[in-house]
Parts: structure tokens; C-alpha cells; sequence
């Protein structure tokens, strides 16, 4: 390792170590030695919302939907077969996700860390993709891909956030169709291999009970050093401020209806999105959170149940706030929150609410800290946002009031609301 920094939490008394590889590789490593097992996270910001690749010649190039959910299946695959198998030796389990903005591979282990360790990069590190093997994966992501189109949860939030979106590839289905797949080939795997999963643009999350200077003699052996940090270009999203349908509805297989209520807020930049989504995290639940008078009320008469839920979704160019549950009568619910919206509007926000929500999700931050997977998912999404894994427990400290109310003044408008529908077949 050629650089390192210690990142300090003086609310937490701990700390955690960023390491700079020769490559120009980020490593972040967090001990937690009162565990007995390790979580590691080997990722690039990279994922199904890229839809575009910049060439070194500035040339841009379309990329098929569903290719960095295809090339997250094809990684796990070397010329004598799954890697999984390296993992399942050691006694260490082995994953991997793709989300709209970023993938990661993963393994947690309670021995044999540092083989464990050296599998991970090995295979991150040496693509190998083949014509035969895209062929044999079609299958298997198609049959993926059916089971998604029949999920009804799946749907009522796609079918959302295509309701909200007219351009921003966020709308597009993580595994892409049948069609979008059947155009990838080696070339465009190993063009979007060797743009994305450069060192720039990767980090390696190591958290739990580990020697942390063994860690990092392993890893000067494994890490690649023919590879060279390249910045990655992306492109501007252009999405306009209006939404496509304030309305859909679909009909499945489900026992009640669902529903899912989204607005349309403004996107921020990379730096405001975490005190944005804190902020409106608490927005939402002053507005709606379970021990708010709403809540009560829609509960009471049956409006909602157990099931209902709030989020905010956030990311590069997108903004939503979003509530979801079981229930028939979605634009009453609707009609509700906009009620409630306006209330809080003209009162402003309860002081001691306010106070009695920040705390709890301050407690809920803290409580992260616990759980060695959380923390190594939750500091790679930091490193991704240019951000410390301490910056939540900083800004929720200093959170004022008023910061809400000025959100509260231009949120949660009428004309950026569209609900989407998943109802039974039987429903009238």
C-alpha cells in the first residue's frame, strides 16, 4: 500500500483505515475485533443506470439494457467454472448484487480470511467471458427476467417509477429483456469490464474481525498492478420536471391490492444526497411514521395496514419520495399525505416532533454500527458518495427544523404525484 488515512469518529470513539494500492485502488478497512466473522465488498460504481459508455475518444456508446446485471452474473465464471467453489472450500459464502448505480461482490467468513480475501480479487480482477458462456446465461437471466415481470412488488414500483420518469434510465428493469440481452457479446462485456472496473472507480470494504496488517499483506500480493486508475466519464441525464402518468394500474396474481404513491422531487448533486435523504427521511415520517396522527387515523379506518412503508429514492439525477402498502383506496391515502402536507405547510413542523424523530433516526444510525455487513454495505455507498461512513451521525446532529420546512415548501406537489396499481384478478 502506498498511502493510508485514518478516518475518526470522535461521537463513536472508533475509526476506520483508507488505504491508497499502487493501482490507485481505494481499500477501506474496519476493524470490529468484538465479532467473530468478516463481511467484504469488492465493487464499482457501476450499475443498470449507465447506460452509456464513453470511449477514450470522447466517442459515446449505447449500452444494452441489463449488461452490468449480465456481466455480474458472467464474473462469477472462470474457464473451469463457477467461483463460488473457491469459497465453499474455505467455509466462506459468496454473493453478489447489482443495483441501479453501482455492483459488488461479496463473501463473509469466519476463518480463512485472508483466502477468502485473495478469491475475491483474483476473480473480480480476471474476467473471462466467452460466446458459449453469454449463450448458456441468456437462459438463465431470461428465466430471472420472467420471474421479475411476475412479481407484483417488483412491478408496482417499476411500473411507479415509469409513471415519474421520462428519460432517466433509472425506469429500466435491472436484468434488461429478453431482447436488450440477446445483443450483449464478449466485446461489449470486456469494453465495459475494462471502463468501469478500473481501480478509479472500484473500492475494496473489508469489515469485522480481522488483522488488518495481514489483510494488507495479502492484498499487495493479489492486487493487480498492470492496472491504472482511469476517471470515469459519465455522461448528463437529461429528465425533464414533468411526470408521464399520474396514474396505471396492472392486474396479477395477488390476494389484495398494492399501491405505491411517488412524487417527483428535484435532484440534487452527488454531495447533497445523503443530508437530502435524512432529511426527507424524517420528512416522511413526521408525515406518516407510525406514531403520527395519520397514520393513526388511516390505520383506524382501514385505509392502511401493517404493510404500509415510506422511503426516499435517491440517486444521480433522481429524486423520489415514495409510500407503499396494501390497500384499495390509494388516491384517498394520496389525497391524505397532500392533506397533511399542506397542514404541516401552514403550522410549520412540531419542534419537539422534530426533535423526537432526529433522535430516533440518529439511534438508528448508531445501531448500524452493530451489524458488521451494514457497516461494510453502508461504507462502500459512503466511499461511492465521496462521503465518510460518519457523515450521517454528523449531519443528523446539526439538523435544524427549518431545513425541512424549506424542503416541505417545494415537495410533495400534486402535479409530480402518480400512483401505480397492482390489483387482483378477481378485482372490480
Amino acid at each position: 500500500m502506498t498511502e493510508k488515512q485514518t478516518v475518526f469518529s470522535a461521537l463513536l470513539d472508533e475509526s476506520y483505515s483508507v488505504y491508497t494500492h499502487a493501482s490507485g485502488l481505494r481499500i477501506l478497512l474496519y476493524p470490529m475485533t468484538q465479532f467473530s466473522s468478516v463481511y467484504a465488498l469488492f465493487g464499482t460504481y457501476y450499475g443498470s443506470a449507465d447506460e452509456w459508455l464513453v470511449r477514450a475518444n470522447s466517442e459515446k456508446v449505447r449500452i444494452p439494457d441489463g449488461t452490468a446485471h449480465f456481466l455480474e452474473h458472467k464474473l462469477f465464471e472462470d474457464e473451469d467454472g463457477d467461483v463460488s467453489r473457491h469459497f465453499a472450500k474455505i467455509g466462506a459464502v459468496s454473493n453478489a448484487y447489482t443495483s441501479f448505480e453501482s455492483t459488488a461482490y461479496l463473501f463473509s467468513a469466519s476463518n480463512e480470511v485472508e483466502a477468502a480475501v485473495e478469491a475475491l480479487v483474483k476473480f473480480v480482477q480476471t474476467p473471462y467471458f466467452t460466446k458459449e458462456t453469454i449463450q448458456k446465461e441468456l437462459g438463465i437471466i431470461g428465466q430471472e427476467i420472467r420471474m421479475y415481470e411476475d412479481d407484483p412488488n417488483w412491478r408496482v414500483f417499476f411500473n411507479l417509477i415509469g409513471n415519474l420518469y421520462h428519460n432517466h434510465p433509472v425506469k429500466i428493469d435491472i436484468a434488461g429483456t429478453d431482447q436488450s440481452i440477446a445483443s450483449i457479446t464478449p466485446e461489449i462485456l470486456y469494453e465495459c469490464y475494462n471502463t468501469y472496473y478500473n481501480p478509479a472507480n472500484m473500492a475494496l470494504v473489508i469489515a469485522g474481525n480481522f488483522d488488518e496488517e495481514k489483510i494488507c499483506k495479502k492484498l499487495d500480493e493479489v492486487l493487480r498492478t498492470d492496472l491504472h486508475a482511469s476517471p470515469v466519464e459519465k455522461p448528463p441525464i437529461h429528465e425533464p420536471d414533468s411526470i408521464v402518468r399520474p396514474y396505471s394500474e396492472q392486474v396479477l396474481s395477488v390476494s389484495s391490492p398494492l399501491f405505491h404513491i411517488g412524487f417527483k422531487e428535484h435532484p440534487v448533486s452527488s454531495e447533497e444526497e445523503l443530508p437530502t435523504q435524512l432529511a426527507y427521511t424524517i420528512l416522511h415520517e413526521l408525515l406518516v411514521g407510525k406514531s403520527s396522527t395519520l397514520y393513526q387515523k388511516m390505520y383506524e379506518e382501514k385505509l392502511i395496514n401493517t404493510s404500509f412503508d415510506k422511503y426516499v429514492f435517491i440517486g444521480r439525477g433522481f429524486l423520489s419520495s415514495i409510500f407503499s402498502g396494501e390497500s384499495a383506496h390509494a388516491q384517498e391515502i394520496a389525497d391524505r399525505i397532500l392533506s397533511e402536507v399542506y397542514n404541516m405547510r401552514t403550522s410549520g413542523i412540531d419542534g419537539e416532533a422534530f426533535e423526537r424523530a432526529r433522535r430516533a433516526l440518529y439511534g438508528q444510525a448508531v445501531m448500524m454500527f452493530s451489524e458488521v455487513d451494514q457497516v461494510a454495505g453502508a461504507l462502500l455507498s459512503a466511499h461511492f458518495s465521496n462521503r465518510s461512513l460518519y457523515d450521517t451521525l454528523s449531519i443528523l446532529s446539526s439538523m435544524k427544523k427549518n431545513t425541512l420546512e424549506d424542503i416541505l415548501a417545494h415537495s410533495f406537489e400534486k402535479e409530480r404525484m402518480s400512483i401505480s396499481m397492482v390489483l387482483p384478478v378477481s378485482h372490480e
